[in-house]
């Protein structure tokens, strides 16, 4: 079995499977990731502007499908988001 399959099959027992038919079909480029950094889920879209399909990135970190400079910028966004204030 697929890793993606594997996350999909936990993401279902979590729930996240009734909002996730509505984020896949959104115009936007849409991702979630653990606080680990880890891709739980990407949308077609997503796919379609990173040339990256799911299977390939669910569960991985970006420092293992983008460049050095990219992975270590994105990681900084993410850190950033995680850590403001509400």
């Amino acid at each position: 079995m697929k890793q993606s399959d594997l996350v999909r099959r936990q993401l279902r027992q979590e729930g996240f499977t009734e909002v996730w038919g509505d984020v896949d079909l959104a115009y936007g480029a849409t991702f979630a990731k653990d606080c680990g950094g880890r891709y739980r889920l990407v949308n077609r879209k997503w796919e379609e502007v990173t040339g990256h399909s799911r299977d390939k990135v669910i569960g991985q970190l970006d420092a293992e499908i983008f460049a050095a400079t990219e992975a270590t910028q994105f990681r900084a966004n993410d850190l950033h988001v995680m850590n403001r204030e509400t």
